[in-house]
């Protein structure tokens, strides 16, 4: 999973349950999602029963869901925060039975509060510099706030997985 500002690209370990997915990306943090998705047969052939599909490809619309950072934040990592709120989009294909190659947009959003927070102790720490007060944080300035779901959303990662379905 590449990331932005510096950040590695992660290996993840997912699961799912029908629509319900669930992973952990180690040094990064717990997803649950809920994927609308649409299955499709290619290659069917009617004439036989046993004859079943060549391949069959399965969209995600979209699926929506927290991301728990128990690490350091996929995205915008300068701002500190407990979630963001993650949304994703992609395709997969089955290659040979049970294998199936999956490839994702995904996006992750920081939690309103956190963006509040981080806003608010950012203007405190300003108010108090100016007072002549020696505050130091680890917050980003008000104004880089106001970009910061633009930067978001101008950087999604792309993940690319080999699945085994059992």
């Amino acid at each position: 999973m590449p990331t932005d500002a510096g950040n590695q690209a992660k290996f993840g370990l997912e699961a799912n349950v029908w629509a319900l997915h669930g992973g952990w990306v180690p040094n990064g943090g717990l997803y649950l999602t809920l994927d609308a998705s649409t299955g499709i047969d290619l290659g069917c052939m009617t004439t036989k029963i046993d004859d079943g599909c060549k391949a069959h490809l399965r969209i995600h619309w979209l699926a929506l869901g927290p991301f728990f950072n128990t690490g350091i934040p996929m995205i915008a990592s300068e701002v500190p925060r407990s979630w963001d709120l993650m949304a994703l989009t992609g395709a997969e294909v089955r290659i040979w039975k049970g294998m199936t190659a999956k490839a994702t947009v995904n996006w992750f959003f920081p939690s309103p509060w956190s963006v509040y927070a981080n806003s608010r102790a950012a203007a405190s720490s300003q108010a108090n510099s100016a007072l002549g007060s020696d505050a130091s944080t680890s917050t980003i300035s008000p104004a880089s706030m106001g970009n910061l779901y633009r930067h978001v959303g101008g950087h999604p990662q792309l993940n690319l997985m080999a699945r085994w379905e059992f």
